[in-house]
């Protein structure tokens, strides 16, 4: 079965994907100037709130200082009767509780929910920018469909630039109730490096259908794999981020650097784990 091709809207789908992937670069960089600068915000926040505790703890030791010798046998025996009484399951749940107590500050909020204080105008953008990206690459791989009379996965070239697309739907979707923002850098990363490979490794003008894909398989295998392989992606960028959070997490509670500042907008590993698997 032949089927005649616009070739002159499969250059203007082109020009589309191109323009695409030159606004998805805008993105990934809006992101990563995000990432730095709300690291940077973090850090001194973190910073400050350490130095008055420095400060409170000083007072402390002021006040405890001009208390009566009596009064300090009595913290003790106090300390070595907490001591005591965190033994068996008691400990455990101290140490779990010592655990949240280290980590908190530097993993962001389990429920990933929107803060209302902080502004992110570079989040802000990257966002802005990525509604307009993805609009610009539904047109690209619609126009590429109608120019090719079927569906738009016929070949390598329209499986990546199908798969970037259903990725950032995703992700957009996602947005709307969760705060992702900490993964735009690799979601944007990734969608550009697909749309990238696809034009460099996998160039395909618009053609007619090979005679063995003729069949209605083309359109209820290759669309579920294009979405699972979109899902897995955005699953991926979660247990990288796992991966890299529960290392650092190590780290603090074993009193050391932990290094990494921008994974403080990050959830914990456990929360990043329980999300990517709910997806999954």
């Amino acid at each position: 079965m032949s089927t005649e091709v616009n070739t002159a809207l499969g250059t203007w789908s082109e020009l589309f994907m191109l323009l695409a992937a030159l606004v998805y670069l805008c993105v990934f960089i809006c992101f990563a100037w995000d990432m730095a600068s709300h690291s940077k915000a973090l850090g001194e926040a973190e910073k400050r709130t350490a130095t008055r505790s420095t400060s409170r703890s000083r007072e402390l030791v002021g006040a405890a200082g001009g208390s009566s010798p009596a009064s300090a046998t009595e913290h003790s025996e106090a300390d070595e009767r907490d001591e005591r009484n965190d033994s068996g399951a008691g400990s455990r749940a101290g140490s779990r509780r010592g655990a949240s107590e280290k980590l908190e500050g530097q993993v962001a909020d389990p429920r990933m929910g929107y803060g209302t204080s902080e502004r992110r105008p570079a989040a802000r953008a990257a966002i802005v920018l990525m509604v307009m990206a993805f609009a610009i690459h539904v047109v690209a791989v619609v126009t590429r469909s109608i120019a090719a009379q079927r569906v738009p996965w016929g070949n390598m070239y329209e499986f990546s630039t199908t798969s970037a697309l259903i990725i950032a739907g995703i992700y957009l979707i996602m947005l709307i109730r969760r705060d992702l923002r900490f993964v735009g850098v690799m979601i944007s990363g990734l969608v550009t490096l697909l749309l990238t490979m696809a034009t460099i490794a996998h160039p395909t003008p618009v053609s007619p259908l090979q005679p063995v894909l003729q069949s209605y398989w083309l359109i209820i295998h290759v669309s579920i794999a294009v979405a699972s392989s979109a899902i897995f992606a955005v699953t991926f960028t979660m247990s990288v981020l796992q991966l890299i959070q529960d290392r650092r997490e190590r780290r603090i509670l074993a009193g050391g650097d932990p290094g990494w500042a921008f994974m403080r907008s990050v959830p914990s590993a456990k929360t990043l784990e329980n999300f990517a698997y709910r997806l999954n």
